[in-house]
C-alpha cells in the first residue's frame, strides 16, 4: 500500500466531489504583484521611496531600475503594446462590495452590489527594466517561490521584469472611493500586467469606513488595492480591515471589493474574446474518451462530458497558465464509474501563446464515510473498506505536440490516523519526542490507469 499524505482530508459526507489539487502541481501561486505601492494620493510617497532594494517579489530583490524605450524590438515582452492598451483606458464594471465582511462588523457604505469606474493614464517616460536577484533573506524553501526549491534554482525566477508608472483614478457608485493614485504596473508577459497600491486611513478620498467593535467609530486600518490587466480584461480587488486598541483589542482583515462581480476569486479575469480562453476551453472539452484499466487488469471505456466554467489567468511563476473549472459527467461502460465531479483544467502556454501542456483533475481531497463513498462519488470499480473514510484522486495530463496521448490515473485512498507519539520514559541526550498526533495519512487502496482513445 502506498502512503500519500500526512494530513487529513476534510470530511464531507453529503458533498459532491470537489476539484483536484494533489501534490504533483508544479507551480505555486505567487499572488498579485506589487513591486511599488503608493501610500496615498498622487504626490504622496511612492512605496519603494526611490530605493529599489527595498522592494521584492517573493524572494527576489529589485536591485536596479534601468530606463528603457518601451518600443525596443528586443524586449522580452511587447511593452509598448501593453502601454497602448492601458493608456487612456476607462472601464466601468460591476462590483461586489463588502460580501466578505463578517456580520459582526459594520461596513460603510453598506454591503451590496454596485459599479466601479477605473481610469488609467500612462506616465510618460516611466518605462524601465527591474533588475532582480535572490534575496539574502530567502531561505532554501522559499528562494524560488515554488516550494522545496534551492536558492540556486531561484535564479531563473529572478529574471528582469519590465515596468511603467501610471495614474489610476478609482470611483465607486456608492461613494466608498473617489480618488486618484500613482503606482507601477509590471508586465509579467504579453498577457498580464499587474499593479497595486495601499489605502491608508485619512490619505484617500471616499466614504469607506469600518466599525469593528460596534462603537460606531471608524476603525479602518488600511487596505491594498490590486489591479490586473489580463489579455484585455481589467479586474481588481480591495482587501483590508480594521483594528482597535485598548484592553480588548480587535483586528480583522478580509476582502472588501472585487470586480467584476462574479469573476475569478483566484487569478485574473480574461475576456471572452481571448484566444487563450478559446484554446483552453477547446483543450478541456477534447478530453472526452479514455481506455480505463482497473487494478484487476479488466478494461473498460471512460467518457467525460464537460460543462465549463469561467476561465482565469493565473499568476504562477513566469509561465502563462489558464485555469478552467468544469463540472463533468464521468461514466464507464461497465458501470464502475457513474458520477458528477467538479474538476479543474490547467493549461500552460508559451511566449507566443501556443499551448504546451494540459492537466485536468480534482483540486480538493474531500473524504466520505465508507457507507457514503460510492453514492457520493459514483465509483464502485474500486471497493473501499468499512472502517476508514475514503477519497479519490483523478488526474489527466498531456504534453502538447509529443507522440503520446493524454494519460492519467484514478486512485481511491483511505484516510488512516497516524499513531500518536508517546513521551519517552526518561530524557535522553538526543532529546525526546513530544506526545501528540501527527494527523492522518492517505493510503492508496487501488489505482486505475487511463489513456486517451484514438
Amino acid at each position: 500500500m502506498a502512503r500519500w499524505r500526512n494530513f487529513p482530508p476534510p470530511l464531507s459526507p453529503s458533498a459532491r466531489a470537489g476539484a483536484w489539487a494533489d501534490g504533483s502541481r508544479h507551480l505555486a501561486a505567487l499572488g498579485l504583484l506589487c513591486l511599488s505601492c503608493t501610500s496615498g494620493q498622487i504626490g504622496g510617497e511612492v512605496g519603494y521611496g526611490g530605493d529599489a532594494t527595498l522592494e521584492s517579489l517573493g524572494s527576489c530583490d529589485v536591485v536596479e531600475e534601468v530606463p528603457i524605450d518601451a518600443s525596443e524590438p528586443d524586449l522580452p515582452v511587447d511593452l509598448a503594446s501593453i502601454i497602448e492598451a492601458l493608456d487612456g483606458l476607462e472601464v466601468t464594471e460591476t462590483m461586489a462590495w463588502g460580501s466578505e465582511v463578517p456580520a459582526s462588523q459594520t461596513l460603510r457604505p453598506e454591503s451590496g452590489s454596485g459599479s466601479i469606474t477605473v481610469e488609467i493614464r500612462y506616465v510618460e517616460g516611466s518605462a524601465r527594466q527591474l533588475e532582480r536577484e535572490v534575496s539574502d533573506d530567502a531561505g532554501p524553501l522559499e528562494a524560488a517561490g515554488l516550494g522545496g526549491a534551492t536558492t540556486d534554482s531561484a535564479l531563473d525566477e529572478c529574471l528582469p521584469l519590465l515596468a511603467f508608472d501610471a495614474e489610476i483614478s478609482v470611483r465607486t457608485d456608492n461613494g466608498a472611493l473617489d480618488d486618484t493614485f500613482e503606482t507601477m504596473f509590471v508586465a509579467r508577459s504579453a498577457y498580464l500586467a499587474t499593479a497595486a497600491f495601499v489605502l491608508e486611513p485619512g490619505k484617500f478620498t471616499g466614504e469607506l469606513e469600518l466599525d469593528v467593535d460596534g462603537d460606531t467609530r471608524d476603525d479602518f486600518s488600511g487596505g491594498r488595492f490590486e489591479l490586473a490587466w489580463a489579455d484585455g480584461q481589467l479586474s481588481g480587488r480591495l482587501s483590508g480591515g480594521g483594528s482597535t486598541s485598548g484592553d480588548e483589542s480587535v483586528s480583522s482583515e478580509f476582502g472588501l471589493l472585487r470586480f467584476p462581480a462574479g469573476g475569478c476569486t483566484e487569478g485574473h479575469d480574461l475576456p471572452a474574446s481571448s484566444t487563450l480562453v478559446a484554446s483552453a476551453e477547446d483543450a478541456v472539452s477534447g478530453l472526452e474518451v479514455f481506455a480505463l484499466t482497473w487494478p484487476t487488469a479488466d478494461t473498460t471505456e471512460l467518457s467525460l462530458t464537460h460543462e465549463l466554467g469561467h476561465a482565469c489567468l493565473m499568476p504562477w511563476g513566469t509561465t502563462t497558465m489558464v485555469v478552467v473549472p468544469t463540472t463533468s459527467q464521468v461514466e464507464s461502460t461497465d458501470g464502475g464509474v457513474d458520477g458528477v465531479w467538479d474538476l479543474e483544467g490547467t493549461l500552460s502556454f508559451d511566449e507566443q501563446g501556443e499551448m504546451t501542456g494540459i492537466e485536468l483533475g480534482r483540486s480538493e481531497f474531500w473524504a466520505w464515510e465508507p457507507a457514503d463513498f460510492a453514492a457520493s462519488t459514483g465509483i464502485t470499480g474500486i471497493a473501499v473498506g468499512t472502517e476508514w473514510p475514503a477519497t479519490f484522486s483523478f488526474q489527466l495530463s498531456d504534453v502538447v505536440g509529443d507522440e503520446f496521448s493524454a494519460q492519467g490515473t484514478l486512485t481511491v485512498l483511505e484516510s488512516h490516523p497516524i499513531p500518536c507519539d508517546t513521551a519517552p520514559d526518561a530524557p535522553s541526550d538526543g532529546g525526546g519526542v513530544a506526545p501528540g498526533c501527527a494527523g492522518d495519512e492517505l493510503v492508496e487502496i487501488g489505482t486505475a490507469t487511463l489513456i486517451q482513445a484514438d
